[in-house]
């Protein structure tokens, strides 16, 4: 057998494919009897038939070469013999029949699978931690004589592995921590060659470091649900030589952790700083949230925690050119984590908050606007309590139509030729007066003084009696005083 490809052989006397000895043997008139023996292919046929010329039979012959369909490619452990189809198959020139019980010797394939991975324990494209050991078990497909490997990470020079096992199928090798923060490590296996010699093309596995503060399950952000586990680890002083955030050293973001047996300012620091990263990349926006667990209601601007939630995330989304809506909170105290991030002119602002010192003090989360007019906004948010379940979370639409603050807005159009707007907003029910003054103080007109309702409001001023130059709006209410300057064109 040469390659796999035919098998030769020579029978006592010539042989024919029917009785009447008229016509050659063909592929049909045989059978393939394939052993597998656990190898890779699995079945073998005969193709096509020569002689031992490798010409066309024309009957008569008495040896053949048997050309192999095989399907598969063999291994080495497979072995086949060929027999006559059955006893009325092939005939001799006296026109007996060849028995199946006489077939050709068992031959043994020859090994033409190049060797590969069979399985690697930590698959292509998976995160691994940069602060646990990651064993990484290689298995090959078969005995090998001999290969070669390499590890290297993209971000960090000083990386450090264990080989603990090698053998002729397969070997281990362990990821010693630290590993840097968002780092993409490769290990390469090369000049993998098996007892036949058959040599198999480079293999490359990549595997990927989480943002420090992603913590399992990885989703490559750092977001409320990694500021919950943080603060839970921190407060129970979890393994802060595992699940700790610091000190670090290299280059942002590709941070190294370095971490000590306690969660102090450096950890702080470490998720902040990771979690501004992940604000930049992924944006403030989180995943809309259907209403779960205790109804909160954000149509009055103002709400108090759930007194069981450890850690929150309250997003604000508004019409920017309406104005500016903020987010402030209070009742939080000095040693938890607020996180706030705006976005003014997307109209975004989002503040997360993390207890580390939690205790019964009330907390308020509330909603200031300094819009021009009645505007929505829309709220996404959630609270997770210490066993990480979701107290409460929803999304919902308020409408922004009473003000958080007295507001004097500047006047349109501006400069203006005899007629202006001027619109103000009162949050409060109270006496308002509106005045103009011209630039050396003196009063031109009085537009208001009387008790407004909470509300916006807009005047028209005509300045028809009026020189060109510049004036000033002066508002006030109770202890505020609000002025714009505009200037007069005729």
């Amino acid at each position: 057998m040469i390659n796999n490809a035919y098998v030769i052989f020579t029978l006592t006397e010539g042989i024919y494919g029917v009785s009447e000895i008229t016509a050659p043997v063909e592929p049909d008139d045989f059978t393939v009897e394939f052993i597998q023996n656990g190898g890779n292919a699995d079945t073998a046929t005969v193709d096509y038939i020569t002689n031992s010329m490798q010409l066309p039979l024309v009957g008569g012959e008495e040896t053949l070469r048997c050309y192999l369909a095989i399907q598969g490619t063999p291994s080495g452990h497979e072995k086949l013999y060929i027999r006559a189809a059955n006893d009325n198959s092939v005939f001799d020139i006296a026109g007996n029949g060849l028995q199946i019980s006489y077939p050709t010797d068992t031959l043994q394939l020859f090994d033409q699978l190049v060797p590969r991975v069979d399985s690697i324990s930590i698959v292509h494209d998976s995160t691994i931690s940069s602060s646990i050991a990651s064993p990484i078990n290689i298995t090959f497909s078969e005995p090998v004589q001999s290969f070669g490997y390499s590890l290297s990470a993209r971000h960090y020079n000083y990386l450090s592995y264990i080989v603990d096992t090698t053998t002729a199928t397969g070997f281990k090798l362990t990821l010693q921590p630290p590993l840097a923060s968002l780092d993409t490590i490769t290990l390469s296996i090369f000049n993998l060659t098996d007892i036949a010699g058959l040599e198999a093309v480079d293999f490359s596995y990549e595997f990927y470091t989480p943002p420090l503060g992603d913590y399992e399950p990885y989703d490559g952000k750092v977001n409320v649900e990694d500021l919950t586990q943080f603060v839970l680890f921190w407060e129970k002083d979890t393994l802060p030589a595992i699940l700790g955030l610091g000190p670090t050293s290299g280059t942002f973001p590709h941070l190294v952790p370095e971490l000590d047996a306690n969660y102090d300012l450096d950890d702080g620091m470490t998720f902040i700083r990771m979690w501004s990263w992940s604000l930049e990349r992924w944006g403030l926006e989180p995943l809309v949230s259907s209403n779960i667990g205790i109804a909160i209601n954000w149509d009055k601007l103002v709400v108090d925690v759930p007194i069981e939630a450890i850690a929150g995330q309250i997003y604000l989304r508004y019409d920017p050119n309406q104005g500016k809506v903020d987010l402030q909170h209070s009742g939080f105290g000095n040693n938890n984590f607020t996180l706030k991030k705006e976005l003014v002119d997307h109209g975004e602002v989002l503040l997360e908050f993390g207890l580390v010192e939690p205790n019964d003090d009330t907390k308020i989360i509330s909603i200031k606007s300094e819009i021009n007019e009645p505007a929505d906004a829309t709220v996404i948010y959630k609270f997770f309590a210490k066993d990480h379940s979701l107290i409460a979370a929803g999304t919902q639409k308020i409408s922004l139509v009473v003000p958080t603050e007295f507001r004097l807005m500047q006047n349109y159009p501006n400069p203006f030729n005899n007629t202006t707007t001027i619109r103000y907003a009162v949050p409060e029910e109270t006496d308002i007066q509106l005045e103009i003054f011209d630039i050396s103080g003196r009063l031109v007109e009085t537009l208001t003084s009387q008790l407004h309702q909470p509300g916006f409001y807009d005047l028209k001023w005509s300045g028809r009696e009026a020189a060109s130059g510049i004036y000033f709006i002066k508002l006030e209410a109770a202890k505020t005083i609000l002025t714009q300057k505009m200037i007069l064109l005729k």
